[in-house]
């Protein structure tokens, strides 16, 4: 769902934004897991 917006934040911000890097990877798990269990 959001997770097209949470990659552009991610590379304007760059890699070396170790803590963005950790949320951005969170959100996406749980983007993940969310859109699993709709499916189930």
């Amino acid at each position: 769902m959001f997770t097209s917006s949470f990659l552009i934040i991610r590379r304007e911000a760059g890699k070396e934004n170790y803590v963005l890097n950790k949320l951005f990877l969170r959100f996406h798990l749980i983007d993940r897991w969310l859109e699993l269990r709709r499916r189930g």
